[in-house]
């Protein structure tokens, strides 16, 4: 015996309640991608933001380092 289709309102129903339910499903498929591609552009930014405050910090410890030995290097040569 061959399957009968949905008939009356149900059916037409039924019919619109699946096709509405496709449509939120690829609704918040496209989110969901979407979401992704931000936390990744985030990430990047935030790792383009780390580097340039390793360079920052390395600039400063070099310079923190580099000021009292030029002070004792100077001192040495002028006490000579």
């Amino acid at each position: 015996m061959p399957a009968k289709s949905p008939q009356g309102d149900w059916g037409e129903y039924r019919t619109l309640i699946l096709a509405e339910l496709k449509r939120l499903h690829e609704g918040i498929e496209e989110v969901k991608d979407k979401i992704d591609v931000l936390n990744a552009a985030e990430i990047t930014a935030i790792k383009a933001q780390i580097a340039v405050l390793q360079f920052k910090s390395g600039v400063w410890g070099f310079l923190a380092g580099a000021v009292p030995s030029a002070v004792a290097v100077i001192y040495m040569l002028m006490s000579k």
